[in-house]
């Protein structure tokens, strides 16, 4: 098996070129050489699996199509999102939703499962920005259903790269991913913002109106879709919040368990964070602000945040486009590559597990003979903190992709970040996390599920800092 799999690769230090079934891969290891590739306009465009599926959502698109309906939803969607919708949105789901759920498991002296606690944290503040509604519980049916949906989808994704990788897009691809599953993925698709449509309608989710955000996206695409000069329809768009929703949900669900799975493991840090936001917010998690300089306070918790990204990124291998137009051309001569143009048809990738971990891309000065040995799959706070112990995400975000680069970069890497920030500092600061086993040895293992990667153990303790 390895025999074949090397006739399929051919290392070139900076790149690797792969060979896919009917695909060429070409996979970035540099990350200096990625961001010159994907700022590129001719990196833009990404693999369509067939027509109908194309313009399902923006995601989905290439062109003008992408481009008209990308804008929308950042303009728009983004526009409800300020920092303060998010902060108190959080605040609120955090406080009466998640914090009573740890409080029985804590009584009961199980451990919390962090999968159904955290997954539906993300779709709810989405959920808050586009229709002005809130889950019921953490086990609202509408939720249940939208989430059993996209594992579904998840699964289905997965099966239809591997035989996709074997077959390429073609018809006869089509009805075997088809045979495999019972459905294919555009119904299923679909089938999620069916959901979305009847939690739209639903007069049992609706929520006071928030000062933070007089208008909910649903009411942009009223008035978008009433304009004489409207090019889609409501329910294209409700594809696109479709994806801000499955995007949201497995994104803020798998970041925000690993930094718990992180600082569980390492207690001597967990320590210095919670010192930390107690020194910026006292005991009272109502206090907790990005105002007033709130970010500022808090340089040890967003690198540790961001240290959490490089360590366990959404996706170790990023970046998945496809080269459609001739022209590209990428000099990786400064690399010990050489000048060449992407031929069309090639897939670029990037590395991000492979940059991640090279300690040579995130240590100043960088030395073989003395930092070679380097543990990079520990936490390195100092990666993104300057000599007077200040945050500065500057000094290696030319290194960093777990939101990808470049104009198709992750439109809501901004509202997760927030979300990060909010949910570790009100934990950190009411609870003690520990290892469910009683172990800080155990490593953290993860595993694919078809949207991000997920952590495979998901269970810590909860301990309370403070009474309650």
């Amino acid at each position: 098996m390895d025999s074949v799999w090397l006739q399929r690769v051919s290392s070139y230090g900076c790149m690797t070129s792969i060979m896919l079934g009917p695909y060429h891969g070409l996979l970035i290891n540099e990350p200096q050489l990625a961001r010159q590739l994907y700022t590129n306009a001719r990196a833009v465009d990404i693999i369509v699996a067939n027509e109908k599926f194309a313009n399902y959502s923006f995601a989905t698109a290439n062109g003008k199509v992408w481009s008209d309906r990308r804008k929308i939803i950042y303009a728009n969607l983004m526009t409800t999102m300020t920092g303060s919708y998010v902060e108190h949105a959080t605040k609120r789901f955090v406080q009466n939703k998640l914090f009573p759920e740890i409080a029985k498991d804590i009584q009961d002296g199980r451990a919390t499962e962090l999968k159904s606690l955290l997954r539906p944290l993300g779709f709810n503040i989405v959920l808050h920005a586009c229709f002005g509604k809130e889950l019921v519980s953490l086990q609202d049916p509408l939720w249940l259903q939208f989430d059993a949906q996209q594992s579904a989808n998840n699964a289905n994704a997965v099966v239809q790269m591997i035989i996709e990788m074997i077959f390429g897009q073609t018809a006869f691809s089509n009805m075997v991913q088809r045979a495999f599953t019972g459905c294919d993925l555009l119904q299923g698709f679909n089938a999620l913002s069916d959901i979305l449509e009847r939690l739209s309608q639903s007069q049992q989710h609706n929520v006071a109106a928030d000062d933070d955000m007089r208008k909910t996206f649903d009411d942009y695409v009223a008035d978008y879709v009433a304009s004489s000069d409207a090019k889609y329809t409501r329910r294209d768009l409700l594809n696109d919040m479709a994806v801000m929703f499955f995007a949201a949900t497995d994104t803020t669900y798998s970041s925000i368990s690993y930094a718990l799975l992180l600082s569980a493991k390492y207690p001597s840090l967990q320590q210095e964070l919670y010192e930390e936001i107690s020194h910026a917010f006292g005991s009272d998690v109502s206090r907790i602000e990005f105002g007033n300089q709130g970010l500022v306070k808090l340089p040890k918790l967003r690198a540790f945040i961001l240290e959490t990204l490089r360590i366990f990124p959404p996706l170790p291998v990023t970046g998945f486009r496809q080269i459609l137009k001739p022209g590209l051309v990428v000099d990786a001569r400064p690399f010990g590559g050489r000048k060449f143009e992407v031929p069309v048809g090639t897939m670029p990738l990037i590395n991000a597990a492979a940059i991640n971990f090279n300690p040579k891309y995130w240590i100043k000065n960088y030395d073989a003979q003395f930092d070679a040995d380097i543990n990079m799959r520990e936490v390195h706070l100092n990666f993104w903190l300057d000599k007077d112990g200040k945050f500065d995400k500057k000094q290696n975000s030319k290194n960093f992709y777990a939101f990808h680069v470049g104009k198709r970069d992750c439109v809501g890497q901004a509202l997760a970040m927030k979300e990060l920030i909010i949910v570790l500092a009100m934990t950190f600061m009411q609870y003690k996390v520990l290892p469910h086993n009683g172990s800080t040895d155990a490593e953290i293992k993860s595993h694919f599920t078809g949207a991000v990667v997920d952590p495979v153990d998901t269970k810590v303790l909860f301990q309370p800092r403070i009474s309650t």
